[in-house]
């Protein structure tokens, strides 16, 4: 078993709607042992691998429960690990249970055939004695099964019995998870109430002096009255640091690439301070879970010295052919042959998708000023997203007109 791995380029879109839902998920449940979660996708969860599940609590958290590549010894493999492993099965329901309580529950990828998943259905649903809440946990269960023959996705209410226990939830069935995370793109963050108490009983001693001139700023809420439905932000922090971070932190890589074509943060990072804290704080953070991002811009208008972390630099140190990868190397002969005009023409009159995203990228590099390259991205982004593989080739567009534009011109 390898510990090493390379990502399958079609996947990709798939893992940026996965990668965008991340805030979204609270608790990520797996028994795959790879390490491919914690490292592209749910980058800021707490990892709690194997039987360490039972001491940990469920929020922003990915339990691997059966085992990581990364500690051998935790892997579920063997009928003795399996059997060990079921004794402890209970409480790994009983997390499922609390989830359910607030939020949906889904199972994505697996079968209702799985021995497992019937396991832990059999013991949630065997601790439910109401009517009510046998509806409640019936209409927040959710199975999502991959079929490699299901072209258009079917939905329904499904029931089975498992040791005379009727159990019914909502089960889909696809050949793509892409339709489906993208609908899951319209899921709202939220935080409980209690959630938020609970944060508030285990922060004090804030203020060990009363005597300051300085108006409140953050108060820690009593009671759920004295707020409305919106959002909350809680934060610790000092007030002018707020201030400037609180914008920052909330800036997604997406964000980074709208505003390389359109400038729409320049409101939010107009300052020389908060530009620091983008390059030196924000894009070291979102770099753990993403390859290239536009960096030239900002390091361009800065005003200033900077201390850069290593995967900075090396962005920093890319030129505009790194961005080939052998698939697109092997394009290069026939893309001369062409002698395309502009990118528009490549992407209308190439059929294949493959090839059209490889001229692209190799336009880009040898033939295109920062104006056409911009210009088409503004024009054709979205279609270029919605190709197999797409996203990834938009983002290495943009990080070469990033580099064309800002790099090369100083």
């Amino acid at each position: 078993m390898l510990s090493e791995y390379s990502l399958n380029e079609e996947m990709n879109y798939e893992i940026e709607l996965f990668k965008r839902l991340r805030d979204k998920m609270l608790t990520v449940i797996t028994t795959n042992y790879d390490t491919l979660f914690e490292d592209y996708i749910f980058t800021e969860h707490d990892k709690i691998v194997g039987q360490d599940i039972f001491k940990n609590s469920e929020l922003g958290t990915l339990f691997k429960i059966h085992g990581c590549i990364t500690n051998p010894s935790s892997l579920v493999l063997t009928s003795k690990d399996y059997q060990k492993f079921k004794k402890k099965r209970k409480v790994l329901s009983a997390k499922l249970i609390n989830l359910f309580t607030e939020n949906p529950v889904i199972f994505m990828g697996y079968s209702v055939s799985d021995e497992n998943i019937r396991s832990i259905l059999l013991d949630i649903f065997q601790c439910i004695d109401e009517v009510e809440d046998y509806k409640v946990f019936e209409k927040r269960l959710i199975m999502i099964e991959y079929s490699e023959n299901q072209e258009i996705p079917s939905i329904g209410t499904y029931a089975m019995s498992i040791d005379n226990v009727e159990i019914t939830f909502t089960k889909v069935v696809t050949s793509s998870f892409t339709p489906i995370l993208e609908e899951m793109q319209k899921l709202k963050k939220k935080v409980r109430f209690k959630d938020l108490k609970h944060i508030k009983d285990i922060v004090y001693d804030i203020v060990q002096n009363d005597n300051g001139q300085k108006k409140k700023f953050i108060n820690l809420v009593d009671n759920e009255t004295a707020i409305d439905d919106d959002e909350i932000v809680v934060a610790i922090t000092k007030k002018d640091n707020f201030l400037d971070s609180v914008g920052i932190t909330g800036i997604q890589p997406e964000d980074l690439f709208d505003d390389l074509l359109t400038g729409s943060l320049e409101n939010k990072i107009r300052t020389n301070e908060r530009q620091k804290l983008l390059i030196e704080i924000q894009i070291p953070n979102l770099l753990r879970g993403n390859n290239i991002l536009p960096i030239h811009k900002y390091i361009k208008n800065y005003n200033g010295e900077l201390t850069l972390e290593s995967k900075v630099n090396r962005l920093c140190n890319m030129k505009v052919d790194d961005f080939f990868n052998n698939s697109i190397k092997r394009d290069i002969d026939s893309y001369y042959e062409n002698h395309f005009s502009s990118l528009e023409e490549i992407f209308e009159t190439i059929p294949s998708n493959s090839r059209k995203l490889s001229y692209l990228v190799i336009r880009c590099v040898y033939d295109s000023e920062p104006g056409e390259i911009r210009q088409f991205l503004l024009s054709y982004g979205n279609k270029i997203y919605g190709m197999t593989s797409g996203g990834t080739h938009y983002r290495k567009m943009a990080c070469i007109y990033d580099i064309k534009k800002y790099k090369n011109a100083q």
